[in-house]
């Protein structure tokens, strides 16, 4: 028998309010984007002996910063003859403690035609992949463009979410796509208890 809020995945226990809140957001998302790009990416932490800020407010200086950087990246898209559609961010976040120490895996929600034809995910300077990057390196307060690699995009790390799939607002048919990713950070197990959060999703 689980106990109360703790439901089975296939990464062992999973706590099941932050599932509820993660399908809360895709909806949300949805609602505003009937064409949903979700991104999943790692934030890391150096590992080497230099300065770098990691108190509890590192992951809210983060969004604050994508979120600033978004329609500066918009404008210059558009000024360089891309189409580039508007987006609102939504996103959630779990911190977990691994081998490689503390970290935080990521799902952003964006508009999917804001990101579409734009090779957003080559790390070339100017895409998306580095404005989340420098987001990054802006909430540690390091200023070195090399540590850009702490930020990590696995494999497929883009899903393409549709509003048509919601079947009478129920969202069971779109998490079915992402199920493995989503249910990875839904999981008990890395999950630390020190009186910080453990996971956060946008309000709006």
């Amino acid at each position: 028998m689980s106990k109360k809020g703790i439901i089975k995945t296939q990464y062992g226990d999973g706590i099941e309010t932050i599932k509820k809140r993660i399908k809360e957001t895709i909806v949300k998302s949805l609602n505003i984007h009937p064409r949903t790009a979700l991104i999943r990416l790692d934030l890391r932490f150096p590992r080497e002996d230099m300065f770098y800020r990691d108190d509890p407010a590192v992951i809210t200086r983060f969004f604050k910063s994508l979120n600033e950087r978004i329609p500066v990246y918009l404008k210059n898209k558009r000024k360089s003859g891309v189409r580039a559609h508007n987006t609102t961010l939504r996103y959630v976040w779990v911190r977990e403690f691994g081998k490689q120490g503390k970290h935080y895996h990521i799902a952003l929600l964006v508009n999917k035609d804001t990101i579409h034809y734009m090779n957003a995910f080559q790390t070339d300077k100017g895409n998306f992949y580095t404005m989340i990057a420098d987001s990054w390196l802006s909430a540690l307060e390091i200023n070195n463009i090399r540590k850009r690699c702490l930020v990590h995009l696995p494999l497929n790390c883009t899903y393409y979410l549709y509003k048509k799939d919601l079947i009478n607002g129920d969202i069971d048919k779109v998490y079915e796509s992402i199920k493995n990713r989503m249910d990875y950070l839904i999981k008990v197990t890395q999950k630390k208890s020190d009186g910080e959060r453990n996971f956060g999703c946008s309000v709006k």
